[in-house]
């Protein structure tokens, strides 16, 4: 989570951190943007261990991916008061769903795409960065964004959709764990021969 691999990597993780934790914290209290991001990193961590236990493992990647997810379900909770009048006024578009969304997406998609490019275009380096944080970031951020972030309007359908959440991110974690323990590849290492 402190130590970064290229200047893009850091970057991208610095603006995500300043621009959407900044955001999420004025409106959700720090404390609750943070512990988003201590399980993001967490998950991310799960997630590669699982998927691609031989890469490099370094950055923020998962935390600033559950930041992304996190803002993605505030959007999906708050639809309803973010989309009101969002035609009528250029400051409500601008901070509707919809355009939210795109962005999300669009700052999402193109650092795990250039993320999945930087893994895969050089097969026979020694080095070989990890994606797979990104992920189970991103889908950590998603669930626990919904169950620990504030919702502004609760409505009936949202209770039941946060004991979902709940109930996936808790699977997700299980089996992962459960996965590392017992189902872990024991054969040498290729990582131990890098010579960072």
């Amino acid at each position: 989570m402190f130590i970064h691999y290229g200047y893009k990597h850091l970057v991208f993780n610095c603006l995500v951190q300043i621009v959407l934790g900044l955001l999420l914290e004025l409106v959700h209290k720090f404390w609750r943007v943070g512990l988003v991001y201590l399980l993001g990193v967490i998950s991310g961590s799960l997630a590669s261990s699982v998927t691609d236990s031989f890469s490099l493992m370094c950055g923020a990647s998962g935390g600033c991916y559950a930041l992304i997810g996190a803002h993605l379900a505030t959007v999906i909770m708050n639809w309803d008061i973010m989309q009101e009048g969002w035609l009528n006024n250029p400051l409500n578009f601008i901070s509707s769903g919809v355009v939210r969304s795109i962005l999300i997406i669009v700052l999402g998609g193109s650092d795990t795409a250039l993320a999945i490019y930087d893994r895969f275009s050089n097969p026979n380096g020694k080095i070989r960065v990890g994606f797979s944080a990104h992920f189970g970031g991103f889908i950590a951020g998603l669930l626990l964004g919904v169950v620990i972030l504030r919702n502004l309007k609760v409505e009936k359908w949202e209770k039941y959709f946060v004991c979902n959440c709940v109930l996936i991110f808790l699977l997700f974690v299980v089996a992962t764990i459960l996965f590392n323990v017992y189902c872990y590849r024991i054969n040498e290492c290729p990582a131990c021969e890098w010579d960072i």
